[in-house]
């Protein structure tokens, strides 16, 4: 009740209604109003639509904290790097006792392959000894629902991207927005995942057979076809999104000065929250506001990071040492 009795005390501004080209404003194609309070609290937003129609928009409460974001992703990241040192040390080897009773980890890195491996009881703890491919299961149909999944995320992105700039509404940038942090935020849970799944299709046993499906030689053109494939989309997968997060982050740079940086961030942050301003949610500003000025990058070079740790378990399985000065440095 106090809550309701403080917000109906507060005197409502006029409306605003932008000017039109006879008023001297700016050549627009969208036409609506604001109303606040005096405390800057936006009540309603109104779009009038094409044919007349004034659609009412309820104000939505607005967020900055990461707080709960970053600590999800920082223990997802812990479980999925943990997971992938734990298929590493399957050759170095790792206790078996360790291993067996941890495995459920490799869930967390969507790690099917290797779980698989200990809860069937086929694992064999010996640093030269690659498993029979038959006894776990047949990788094609793991790399067929990666594939689909890949494709139902890019071909989703595109229609849902093509639909909101198609419409070209007052919120625009606003949703467009919203929807590449959803796919963002996709992008860096599977980072890990994915770039594990194809790494396995770089290991050779000391037979000259690929590990994951020994009816394949290695270097072998069949061989050379998955290869090639993993290549092809992990390049596209890293590189493309961690150099579109550098982009983003690099546009908001106000300033290389610590002290002005977090000024900048304060304000437009409260503009957000005023619901004055879109220029946090649409420059991204979750990808570094987190962050102190020298880290601002975090994201991208973590994203890069991934890639080499899983380069590391691509190329180094049969050189047990060289792969644990490579994870250790």
């Amino acid at each position: 009740m106090g809550k309701e009795r403080e917000d109906a005390a507060l005197p409502l501004l006029p409306i605003y209604h932008p000017p039109d080209e006879e008023e001297g404003g700016d050549d627009t194609s969208w036409t609506g109003s604001f109303q606040f309070t005096h405390d800057g609290q936006q009540i309603q937003f109104e779009e009038i639509s094409e044919d007349g129609t004034v659609v009412k928009m309820p104000k939505t409460k607005r967020r900055t904290s990461l707080l709960l974001l970053d600590l999800v992703f920082l223990l997802l990241d812990y479980l999925q790097f943990f997971a992938l040192l734990m298929a590493m040390s399957e050759h170095w080897t790792w206790p078996e006792t360790w291993l067996r009773h941890l495995s459920f980890v490799f869930l967390f890195n969507l790690d099917v392959w290797e779980f698989t491996k200990f809860s069937k009881g086929v694992y064999v703890s010996a640093r030269s000894y690659f498993l029979p491919s038959a006894v776990v299961f047949d990788i094609h149909y793991l790399l067929l629902a990666w594939l689909i999944l890949c494709t139902l995320l890019v071909v989703s992105y595109t229609v849902f991207y093509a639909v909101l700039s198609y419409k070209q509404n007052a919120s625009m940038l606003l949703r467009i927005a919203q929807l590449q942090r959803v796919y963002l935020t996709i992008a860096q849970v599977i980072a890990l995942p994915l770039g594990t799944v194809l790494a396995k299709l770089f290991h050779c046993t000391h037979l000259n057979a690929v590990d994951v499906y020994n009816g394949y030689t290695c270097f072998s053109d069949a061989h050379w076809g998955l290869v090639a494939g993993a290549v092809v989309l992990s390049l596209l997968f890293y590189f493309g999104i961690s150099a579109w997060m550098i982009i983003k982050i690099r546009r908001q740079m106000f300033s290389s000065h610590s002290d002005r940086h977090e000024g900048y961030l304060q304000l437009k942050e409260a503009q957000f929250l005023r619901s004055i301003d879109v220029v946090w949610a649409v420059g991204h500003f979750h990808l570094f506001s987190s962050y102190q000025r020298f880290w601002v990058y975090y994201r991208p070079v973590l994203f890069l990071f991934k890639f080499a740790i899983v380069c590391f378990y691509a190329g180094l399985i049969r050189h047990p040492l060289a792969q644990i000065w490579c994870i250790l440095a």
